[in-house]
């Protein structure tokens, strides 16, 4: 396990869960410190000691980037033989339209 597929295992089950977070949208948070990613080892109770390779995979020194998490995504959902994703209906908020819309809201045009 790596702290990317750690990330790419927590979108699939955004995605599964139809939550309105997006790839990019959890990105972000890693980006803003909001989930921890860099130095995650750091939060880690203090009676949960870090040694060998375990050190290694929390110790990240970068975000990985969108192509990266999304083909770790893809290799998880393959691996673990999760079937197709029921179809997007337009009230979710993970529909193309609403999304659009969000990121026009977001871009704050007049």
């Amino acid at each position: 396990m790596s702290m990317t597929k750690t990330l790419a295992l927590l979108y699939l089950g955004l995605l599964w869960c139809r939550e309105a977070l997006s790839l990019g949208d959890l990105l972000r948070l890693v980006k803003e410190g909001h989930l921890p990613f860099i130095n995650a080892f750091e939060c880690l109770p203090e009676e949960m000691k870090l040694f060998g390779r375990d050190l290694y995979i929390f110790r990240v020194q970068s975000i990985p980037s969108y192509r990266a998490v999304h083909r770790e995504a893809v290799c998880l959902a393959l691996y673990l033989g999760l079937p197709c994703f029921p179809p997007l209906v337009p009230q979710c908020l993970l529909h193309p339209t609403l999304l659009t819309l969000r990121y026009l809201v977001l871009l704050n045009l007049p």
